[in-house]
Order: C-alpha cells, then sequence, then structure tokens
C-alpha cells in the first residue's frame, strides 16, 4: 500500500482563504491492484475519504463507521518537528460500540495512514468474526438438528434390532420347549 497527499492553500471564488488537501492510495484488494483520490478539508479526511471510496464497493459494512476522535502527542519532544508522533482513532460503529487505534511514525499523516488504516481493519475483522459466528450457529443448529435425527435413527434401528433378536430368542426357546418336550416323550 501506498498514498500520497497534497494540501492546496488558495483564494476561492468568494475571496475566502480555503484549505483543500487530495489524497491518492493505492491498494491491494483481492488480489488486485486499486487506485483512488480522495478530496478532504486536511489531509487525514482526505485519505480516509480515498479508503473509503475504494474499500467500501467490495466492503459496503465500512459505511455505518465513523470516525469520533482524533488526538495526536509527540513522543520524543526533544526533537520539536522531527518528533515521533503517536496518533490515536477513536472509530463507533451502527450499533455504537467504540475502539481506538494507534499509528506512530515520525511523519504525523504517516501515523494517520496507519490508525486509520487499522481502524478500518479493526472493523472488517470484527464483523467478518460476527459473520462467521453467526453462520457456525445456524450450522450448529443443522447439526444439531441432523444428529437428533441420527440419535433417532439409531435408537429406532437398536430397538428394532433387540425386537428382531428378541423374536429369535423367543424362537430358539420355543424349538428348544419343543425339543425338549419330544424327548422326554420318547
Amino acid at each position: 500500500n501506498k498514498f500520497r497527499v497534497t494540501d492546496e492553500r488558495r483564494w476561492n471564488a468568494k475571496g475566502e482563504l480555503v484549505t483543500e488537501s487530495e489524497a491518492t492510495v493505492h491498494l491491494q484488494i483481492k488480489n488486485e491492484e486499486k487506485m483512488t483520490v480522495g478530496i478532504g478539508n486536511g489531509p487525514v479526511n482526505a485519505l480516509d475519504n480515498a479508503l473509503r471510496s475504494v474499500l467500501i464497493k467490495s466492503y459496503p459494512i465500512l459505511k455505518k463507521m465513523n470516525l469520533i476522535d482524533y488526538k495526536v502527542r509527540i513522543l520524543t519532544p526533544d526533537e520539536g518537528t522531527k518528533a515521533i508522533t503517536r496518533v490515536i482513532i477513536e472509530s463507533s460503529d451502527e450499533n455504537k460500540k467504540n475502539w481506538s487505534t494507534v499509528g506512530v511514525s515520525s511523519n504525523v499523516i504517516n501515523a494517520s495512514y496507519i490508525a486509520l488504516k487499522e481502524s478500518i481493519t479493526y472493523k472488517l475483522i470484527k464483523s467478518k468474526i460476527k459473520s462467521a459466528f453467526e453462520k457456525f450457529i445456524k450450522i450448529k443448529k443443522i447439526t444439531i438438528s441432523f444428529n437428533n435425527i441420527l440419535i433417532i435413527y439409531f435408537q429406532l434401528a437398536l430397538i428394532l434390532h433387540l425386537h428382531t433378536l428378541v423374536e429369535s430368542i423367543w424362537s430358539l426357546d420355543q424349538n428348544l420347549h419343543k425339543t425338549l418336550k419330544n424327548l422326554m416323550l420318547l
């Protein structure tokens, strides 16, 4: 994965000073190379828009994810503007479940990209685990039902087998009884 972010500060047609960011992101999705561009009011917003624009097509669950907090901390304050930064992103989903992810880099935009990517990855993993669990439960219910059918089948087979066995023993017993009776009469 690679990305590029540019910021432009300019006067718009209304005479207002505006800053606009553009992010270009290259991703590998399902063994296919994808490139997309996102525009935002800052570099992190542009990166988020670029990532989502390409990922939502394959993973629509990401539409329901929101960035709710963004924090930057300097880890090496003695280094001034060359400091290593830690970005913490807090995200939320449609169920109001929150999670935080972290990105660390000497470049604040790279740290932000790492935290954004981790947040998206967490959401996808969480939704796949939930989906897999739901499928497992459905399969488990089918398996339990199938197992119950098998148990009933084997119980019936055992009962029929025992019944046949009892009839055979009874028949043998009847034949033995007749034979003994005939022997006594002789």
